[in-house]
């Protein structure tokens, strides 16, 4: 991690770890080549796209069932 703090560093996000197959390490490649975006920054696109992509019919089923959206509280502490 030369040329970067270890505060720069907890801003990124959190590291994960898992595998992929060689497959899909040689298509993560070509598709960096050609948009020039690294491997990680398409990943976390994926996840982002797919993320949304699971909202929308988490939404959609509850609305077919009538299933009322679950409330969260949140306690907001003030000075």
């Amino acid at each position: 991690m030369i040329g970067i703090t270890m505060k720069e560093v907890m801003t990124l996000g959190h590291r994960v770890g898992f595998y992929l197959t060689d497959l899909q390490i040689k298509n993560l490649k070509n598709i960096s080549k050609k948009t020039g975006l690294t491997v990680s920054e398409i990943i976390r696109r994926a996840i982002d796209e797919h993320l949304e992509q699971y909202k929308e019919i988490v939404v959609k089923y509850r609305e077919e069932k009538h299933i009322k959206p679950k409330t969260v509280k949140v306690k907001v502490e003030r000075r």
